[in-house]
């Protein structure tokens, strides 16, 4: 199930991405992570079966699948309305990785709600977990400011 999930999104092949959304619901936790990943295109483009199964594992038990989720969620259009409540959701999961995940996509489409979770990591530097993904932040149009006093 591991190389359906991975090799269409390799493939580059849209008949292959029709069983991406049903593999996000597979039980195990690689499925529905490649399948995630494979979904980014799809996302991008606004569709709905997509954007429905990529919200759900916002929702999953399984905190890797959950921080795949918000970063797939990344991939939409900025100003689409739908799927930024599912993000922000995210703001207050148990995994620190989630929740910064949810946060540096928000920050990156131009909603605030993440902006305190990021200002909470002080200095990310190169020893950082979040370094590699931090580069989204830092290089935005829109300034992370610290909090007023």
């Amino acid at each position: 199930m591991r190389a359906l999930a991975t090799c269409p999104a390799e493939a580059m092949d849209r008949r292959a991405e029709q069983p991406k959304p049903a593999l996000t619901r597979h039980p195990g936790r690689e499925v529905r992570i490649r399948a995630l990943s494979g979904l980014h295109r799809l996302v991008a483009q606004g569709d709905p079966e997509a954007l429905d199964a990529v919200m759900a594992r916002t929702r999953d038990m399984d905190a890797q699948v959950r921080k795949g989720a918000c970063r797939a969620l990344g991939n939409t259009a900025t100003g689409s309305p739908v799927p930024w409540d599912a993000p922000a959701a995210c703001l207050h999961d148990e995994a620190e990785a989630v929740r910064v995940t949810a946060a540096i996509e928000l920050f990156v489409h131009d909603d605030p709600r993440g902006d305190e979770v990021l200002r909470a990591l002080g200095p990310v530097d190169e020893d950082s977990p979040y370094h590699t993904a931090f580069y989204a932040v830092r290089y935005h149009h829109r300034v992370l400011r610290p909090t007023s006093p």
